[in-house]
C-alpha cells in the first residue's frame, strides 16, 4: 500500500492490486447493461473523464472501460447529459471529509471538480462491489460528468 493525496483526501491504495482485480472483470457496467443511456455513454466515454481524471485513475489502479455503476439524470439546457457513476479500488481513505453527505435527512454529493464538466469525490460507502475486490479494503470513486449524445438513438430529456 501506498499513500497518496489526491484533492482533499489522503489515501492509503493498492494501484497494483486494483490493476489485478481489474483484469478480472470481463466488462464495465454500461457495456453489461446495454440500453440507449449505456451505449452513449460507452460511445462518448472519451469525452467523459478530462485529463486531470485519468491520471488520477492511473494514480489508483482504476480501468476506465470498467465502471461498476453508472446512470443518465437528465439533459440540460445545453444539450449535455448528465450522468453519475463510481468505480471502486483498493484502499482506504486516511483522512479527507466523505463525498456523500446527509442534508436534512437526505443523502448528497460534495464533489471537487475537475473542468467544467468533471466533478468526483471518495467515499468508504461502497456498493456493487465487483467479486474481483472480495477480501480488500475497498474505497468508491464516485463521479458526475455531462457528455454529448453521440449514438443514433432516440435521446431522452
Amino acid at each position: 500500500m501506498e499513500t497518496a493525496e489526491l484533492g482533499r483526501w489522503t489515501i492509503r491504495c493498492d494501484p497494483e492490486g486494483t490493476r489485478t482485480a481489474f483484469s478480472r472483470l470481463p466488462t464495465g457496467s454500461p457495456e453489461s447493461c446495454g440500453c440507449a443511456d449505456c451505449l452513449n455513454f460507452t460511445a462518448a466515454r472519451d469525452r467523459a473523464y478530462p485529463s486531470a481524471a485519468l491520471a488520477i485513475f492511473n494514480q489508483l489502479g482504476i480501468d476506465i472501460h470498467k465502471e461498476s455503476e453508472i446512470w443518465h439524470t437528465h439533459r440540460d439546457e445545453t444539450g449535455l447529459h448528465h450522468y453519475g457513476g463510481f468505480f471502486h479500488f483498493i484502499g482506504t481513505i486516511e483522512s479527507g471529509r466523505d463525498v456523500m453527505v446527509k442534508m436534512n435527512g437526505h443523502g448528497t454529493y460534495d464533489f471537487e471538480m475537475i473542468g467544467k464538466h468533471f466533478e468526483w469525490g471518495l467515499t468508504a460507502q461502497t456498493a456493487l462491489v465487483p467479486e474481483g475486490f472480495t477480501g480488500f479494503p475497498v474505497t468508491q470513486f464516485e463521479f458526475a460528468t455531462r457528455i454529448p449524445w453521440v449514438i443514433n438513438a432516440t435521446e431522452p430529456d
